[in-house]
C-alpha cells in the first residue's frame, strides 16, 4: 500500500475475490491509503475510513496511471502467486521510496 500511495507501482495483479473480507484505510484523495488508520492521520488525513482492500487499492492505482490487471482463479492460487492475492512490480526499487 505504501508502494502504491508514493506512486511507485508499475503495475498492479490483483486475485478476483469477492468474498474476501480485507480491508483498508482511505481518505479524501486517491492515494490516501493505508494499512491502518494511525498511518493515515500520520501523513495528514483527518477522518481516514474503511473499505474493501480490492477496491481501497483500485481507486489508488486509477491515481497513478498503472495498469490493473485481475489475476484468473487458477493462477491466483497456483504456487508462486502473488501474497494475499495482490502483486505490484515496482517502478523504482523499494529503497528509493523509503
Amino acid at each position: 500500500m505504501a508502494a502504491l500511495r508514493d506512486g511507485a507501482v508499475a503495475e498492479l495483479l490483483l486475485a478476483d475475490h469477492p468474498e474476501s473480507a480485507a480491508t483498508a484505510w482511505i481518505g479524501p484523495r486517491g492515494a490516501d491509503l493505508a494499512a491502518s488508520a494511525d498511518e493515515l492521520t500520520g501523513r495528514g488525513v483527518p477522518d481516514p475510513v474503511t473499505d474493501r482492500a480490492d477496491a481501497a487499492l483500485a481507486r489508488g492505482l486509477a491515481t497513478t496511471g498503472a495498469p490493473l490487471y485481475f489475476l484468473p482463479p487458477d493462477l491466483a492460487s497456483s504456487p508462486g502467486a502473488p501474497q494475499d492475492g495482490v502483486g505490484a512490480p515496482l517502478r523504482v526499487p523499494r529503497e528509493a521510496i523509503a
